[in-house]
Formats: C-alpha cells, sequence, structure tokens
C-alpha cells in the first residue's frame, strides 16, 4: 500500500505550495517585445539540487497583467499597438499561494537595444576567454557565463551597462578597454570587449589589434 500511494504521488508531481516556495522566474518568448507584439512567458522554478523545471500549470492561479497589454485566452500576453517606448507591462500571478510577478519593458518599433541572450558566433584577436553566454537585462546590467560554469544559476561575471545606438559606443562597468557595438542585420559585433584581464603589452610593444567577435 505504502508503495501505491508513493507512485500515485510521484505521479502527480510536486505539491504546488513547493513550487511557490521556491525560486521562480519566467523568461519571455521573445528576445525584445515590441508595440502590438503576441509574447508568451515560461514559468520555471528552482527544485534545489534537482535544476530548473517547469511550473505546473496546475500550481497558477490567478494570472493577470497590468499595463499596455491583455491577456489572451491561452495564457499569451497581448502588447497594446499604442504602447510606448519605455511603458511597462506586468504579469503577475499566483504559485502554491505565493505571489510572484515578472515585469516586460516595452522597446520602441524602430528602436535599437541590446537586450537578450547573446552567443559568441565568430571572434578573432581576442586574447581572453570567450564566454558561453551573455545575456543584457532592460535594467541596464548584464551576466557573462564561461563554457565551464554553465551549470543551472551560475554566473561568471557581471555588471552595469551603457550603450548609445547612434555611435556604437558601449561602456561595460568592470571593463578598462574602448568598446562598440553595432548591430548587422540580427547579428552584433563587438569590438574592443574583452570578458577576461588582459595584460597589457611588454614596454615599447606595440598593442594587438582589438578583439572582435560576433554574436548571434
Amino acid at each position: 500500500m505504502l508503495l501505491i500511494s508513493l507512485a500515485l504521488a510521484l505521479a502527480a508531481g510536486p505539491s504546488c505550495k513547493h513550487v511557490g516556495s521556491s525560486p521562480v522566474g519566467a523568461e519571455i518568448g521573445k528576445r525584445v517585445v515590441r508595440p502590438g507584439d503576441r509574447v508568451t512567458a515560461s514559468l520555471y522554478y528552482y527544485d534545489g539540487p534537482f535544476g530548473q523545471k517547469d511550473v505546473p500549470r496546475r500550481c497558477v492561479k490567478k494570472l493577470r497583467v497590468t499595463g499596455p497589454a491583455t491577456l489572451a485566452r491561452d495564457g499569451a500576453i497581448l502588447i497594446a499597438a499604442d504602447a510606448r517606448s519605455g511603458d511597462t507591462v506586468t504579469l503577475s500571478m499566483v504559485i502554491g499561494g505565493n505571489p510572484a510577478s515578472r515585469k516586460i519593458r516595452i522597446t520602441g518599433r524602430d528602436e535599437q537595444v541590446l537586450t537578450g541572450k547573446w552567443h559568441v558566433v565568430s571572434s578573432e584577436h581576442c586574447q581572453g576567454r570567450m564566454p558561453a553566454e551573455i545575456v543584457f537585462a532592460d535594467d541596464g546590467s548584464y551576466t557573462f557565463t564561461f563554457p565551464e560554469q554553465m551549470v543551472e544559476t551560475m554566473i561568471s561575471g557581471g555588471g552595469k551597462y551603457s550603450w548609445d545606438a547612434a555611435t556604437g559606443a558601449l561602456k561595460m562597468s568592470w571593463s578598462p578597454y574602448a568598446q562598440t557595438a553595432r548591430f548587422d542585420g540580427d547579428k552584433l559585433m563587438f569590438v574592443g570587449v574583452e570578458f577576461d584581464m588582459v595584460p597589457p603589452p611588454p614596454p615599447g610593444e606595440p598593442a594587438p589589434p582589438p578583439c572582435r567577435m560576433v554574436l548571434g
């Protein structure tokens, strides 16, 4: 009888109370959200040593949005066509009795931003290690993770950034290097960006060419 009860409990999945008391997040289906977009949010939670898992739909209650958006019957978020750059849409819900929310910043129709998750497609003249993943958030923060640390929630470093879309000038809080970032279609071109500390050239020797990365 005990074995049957245990099997039924495992088949039912985790308790919603356990899910709601765990760290919860939401991944938005678009890198950049613009007026008129239809976007989805994938809810997840961190189950200790078992890593990231999807939040069961049965555990999500009182799902709603505030701001210039509406919620579709299938749970998708419909951004208003007249939403303005800088507007915020808040997706809120109750999971296992605990409130949770995710804010989404609206980007203008033709506005260029670095926001999103990027991976190195190619590089040249780079002396430091190459990150496996770089994430720019819409609150002006960024993180990067080297390949050997790509496990669960681990990151290798991060900080604050600012970017001038007109000139391409990029400033990352920890880096002393002159940097630029420009778009080429759907690719992001970095010049002078290093994610590892690189020693200066010996006295009297010319500086090496700047690191160039293509991100996608």
